[in-house]
């Protein structure tokens, strides 16, 4: 027997085995895949969910819980959950339900459950007994034990699937029943497996209880986190319309060191044009993540961008690029906080262009004891299919050797290679992220991180180096702590909104739009035990509707009142945004749990103006409260609203689409409890610790403070909340963070220097020495004529270490390969 036909064979009879072994009932009559392995991520929207493992015990999902093979999901009633599988396919849960997630598919037991399948690749879905196809649709599925199953399809085709495993007779169909877009396919309790006996009916009208994920057609979104994408257009030609290029590859590195992760990702884009272009490069990156590094490939290596004014920047880089040049620079330019934009020149006809960004982070830790790792490479595409990025090749490896995790589970059908985890995709459109899961012992107390004030001379231009090299003698270590609420409480019971809509002078009919979404999608979610008031705002608080200013429970006629009456709001007056929004949280009922979620474009024109003047009338409110902002429209001013947002967060809303996804991220980050107005002293060893005020430590998540050690290292940090007061103790650590303490520490202190309304000299000064890309300092990388000879000796080295390093992922890529055979050979004698 030849040897991999036997070692399938083995692995299929340990399977087997340890299925015995441990008890597990496997569904569909075959082995569950290993817990390594996950296959979706679920997200609590309302209280009242469970989860229930193989062989586990029924427990409460944590943040981000990722699901193994055979995981049911337990919603009560008034509870509401939300699944993305890795395929794509994402689920909304509505109690009382009851579902099991599978690696191939998903079984509703009973319940309601809203699925979209963007992709044309079909999603398995059992409803009912009954296995199901769906594809490239959306569709409302209602299951009720010992009654009619009814799957309302809004888009696409839904189909009863062939059966498998069965006699032809038995198997046999006349026709297999199928829904299209407007139709309801019924499926009576005594349906058969294979459909028959069930029926398709033509709905005139179907209620939307999904707060608009259903309804709102798809729209062009933002590239997902994490990949870059570039739009052409001749060189210089501003006003020209881009086209986006093609993205060969992705290539994903990652190395993970304790909770310290980078990430280096390379794109490499091809332009089809039959002329020279320049690119426009857009990329955001993840949440909490420190941009590192920025380079494009030249003489078979990347050459790195250093930072440099930005104006001086811009101008160095547009005098290299005009009709006909040949010169090759690069610029890469701040947005808006962790969005970038850069211009390539020139992409030839025909031709390729690598780009390399590189980001470090820290992982959150959660569970009971700080147990569990999560690490994501952020790329779910949202949006419109025409706006979609693909990737022709991915490939993804994700280097554990420093990582010191006792269990390792990866999504997305990762390959465990030694201390490598390795994903590869051809022609892949990504609708979910890339998860990888850690788990240890856990910790007591924190860890807190030190490293020393280093000079990344790289990251500067040669001019500049001499004096940062100067100005860096006798810098001071830093301190990062990482903190973790050990028992947060909150009032049971309901949830009250106060939702404050502005309607200033300055709010257009569009922005009135989004604000209704806004609000319907928050009160279709919101249960019996719930309430909520409704304002309307300019310099001041006042009804949206008559008696809307009072806290009641939310009911079809209510929500379809207050819809109407924001619909009917007429614009006027100034806007106090400080007035109105301690006003609102005046409102709120201390015994219960409370938010004030403000809906608006975040431009006051009249009170406090400034964040800081803002965060100063907020903070003398008698009590704390948690509050979020949804930046409405493109021109909202985000950056002011995540600085008021406390306990909360900001967001912008520039659709129904994401109005309704938004709502859901407030429901689910507000039934988490969280400590307000919170102080960490770290002792008098630690100076300018950032974030300087605490809006909230949210239960099960990490905060990231920051400062300089200019004395003994702390042994506690002293936690005081409205509370109580309590101590942390802290473990200290070195480590070689490749200067991410120092930019995290840098960026706080522009975020100060902007309040306190410094200079620009100031400012610019500060981002060239720390080395980070500012509103006033870009990443620019010279052209080959500019660069020095040292520059160019170093590329050339690094290019023929490029190729040595070329030659062992080709090994990798080899041991991979011969990996899936093994797979597809278990596969195979597993019978699917």
């Amino acid at each position: 027997m030849p040897k991999k036909t036997l070692r399938s064979v083995l692995l299929l009879l340990l399977a087997l085995l340890v299925g015995v072994i441990t008890g597990c009932e496997p569904p569909a009559g075959r082995p569950l895949a290993p817990r390594t392995q996950t296959f979706a991520e679920l997200r609590v929207v309302r209280r009242g969910v469970q989860i229930e493992l193989p062989d586990d015990a029924v427990r409460a999902p944590g943040a981000r819980e990722r699901l193994v093979d055979g995981t049911v999901v337990i919603v009560a009633e008034g509870g509401l959950a939300w699944l993305r599988r890795d395929a794509g396919a994402t689920l909304l849960i509505s109690g009382p339900a009851r579902l099991r997630s599978l690696r191939d598919g998903v079984e509703v037991e009973s319940g309601r459950v809203f699925v979209d399948v963007p992709s044309a690749e079909p999603t398995k879905l059992r409803a009912g007994g009954v296995p199901l196809e769906l594809a490239r649709v959306r569709a409302s599925v209602e299951v009720a034990k010992g009654a009619e199953t009814k799957v309302y399809v809004l888009e696409g085709e839904v189909r009863v699937a062939a059966v498998t495993g069965k006699a032809p007779q038995e198997a046999a169909s006349p026709k297999p029943a199928t829904a299209t877009a407007g139709e309801e396919l019924r499926l009576p309790a005594s349906v058969a497996e294979n459909g028959t006996g069930a029926r398709v009916d033509r709905v005139v009208a179907w209620e939307d209880w999904t707060g608009g994920l259903a309804t709102t057609d798809r729209t062009a979104a933002p590239p997902p986190f994490g990949i870059g994408t570039v739009g052409a257009r001749p060189a210089g030609d501003v006003g020209a319309p881009r086209s986006s290029l093609i993205i060969q590859s992705l290539d994903l590195r990652v190395t993970i060191e304790g909770d310290f992760a980078v990430t280096e990702v390379e794109q490499q884009f091809f332009n089809p044009a039959s002329e020279t272009v320049e690119g426009i490069y857009r990329m955001r990156l993840p949440r909490g993540a420190s941009l590192e590094r920025f380079g494009v490939d030249r003489l078979g290596a990347i050459a790195w961008g250093y930072v440099k004014e930005k104006a001086a920047a811009a101008a160095q880089y547009q005098a290299n690029v005009y009709q006909g040049s040949t010169e090759d620079p690069a610029l890469l330019q701040w947005v808006e906080p962790g969005v970038f934009e850069a211009k390539l020149y020139p992409l030839g006809p025909g031709a390729s262009r690598r780009v390399v960004t590189r980001w470090t982070e820290w992982l959150p830790r959660s569970g009971a004891k700080g147990e569990r790792r999560l690490y994501v490479f952020p790329m779910a595409a949202e949006g419109a299919e025409s706006s979609l990025p693909l990737i022709e090749e991915l490939t993804a490896s994700v280097d554990l050797m420093r990582a010191g995790a006792t269990e390792v589970r990866s999504g997305m059908d990762g390959v465990r290679l030694d201390e490598m985890i390795v994903v590869r995709r051809q022609d892949f459109v990504p609708r979910s992220d890339l998860a990888i899961e850690l788990f240890d012992e856990g910790r007591v107390g924190a860890r807190a991180v030190r490293a020393p004030h280093e000079l990344d001379a790289t990251a500067l231009s040669p001019s500049d180096r001499p004096r940062a090299a100067q100005l860096s003698t006798g810098e001071p270590d830093y301190l990062l702590v990482p903190l973790r609420p050990e028992a947060v409480k909150e009032p049971a019971g309901g949830l009250d909104l106060a939702i404050v809509v502005d309607t200033s002078a300055a709010t257009d009919e569009l922005e009135l739009a989004l604000a209704r979404a806004s609000v319907g999608s928050l009160l279709a979610h919101l249960g019996a035990s719930d309430r909520v008031a409704v304002f309307a705002a300019d310099d001041r608080l006042r009804p949206a509707a008559p008696g809307s200013e009072t806290f009641t429970a939310i009911d079809p006629p209510l929500r379809r009142k207050l819809e109407r009456a924001i619909a009917e709001l007429s614009p006027g007056g100034a806007t106090d945004l400080g007035a109105v929004l301690a006003e609102a949280s005046a409102t709120l009922d201390p015994s219960r749990r409370g938010a004030v979620v403000y809906v608006g474009d975040g431009a006051p024109t009249v009170g406090e103006r400034s964040l800081a003047d803002l965060r100063a009338r907020l903070a003398k409110a008698p009590r704390p409260v948690r509050t979020f902002a949804l930046a409405t429209g493109d021109g909202a001013n985000l950056s002011l609203l995540e600085g008021v947002a406390q306990g909360g967060f900001a967001a912008r809303v520039t659709d129904g689409g994401s109005a309704a996804r938004v709502a859901l991220a407030v429901l689910e980050l507000a039934e988490r409890p969280a400590l307000l107005r919170t102080v960490v002293d770290l002792g008098p060893g630690v100076e300018r610790v950032y974030p300087r005020e605490l809006s909230a430590l949210v239960g099960d998540e990490s905060i990231l403070l920051v400062g300089r050690l200019v004395g003994e290292a702390p042994k506690v940090a002293i936690v005081r909340s409205p509370a109580g007061e309590s101590s942390i103790p802290l473990e200290v650590k070195p480590l070689g963070d490749r200067g991410d303490l120092r930019r995290r520490w840098a960026e706080a202190r522009l975020g100060d220097m902007l309040e306190e309304g410094a200079g620009r000299a100031a400012l610019v000064d500060l981002g060239v020495r720390q080395g980070i890309v500012t509103p006033v300092t870009s990443f620019y990388v010279p052209t080959t004529k500019e660069m020095t000879a040292a520059e160019i000796s170093d590329l050339r080295q690094r290019a023929q270490q490029g190729e040595l390093a070329a030659r062992q992922r080709e090994r990798v890529a080899t041991r991979d390969a011969a990996s899936r055979t093994d797979g597809d050979a278990l596969e195979q004698a597993e019978g699917r």
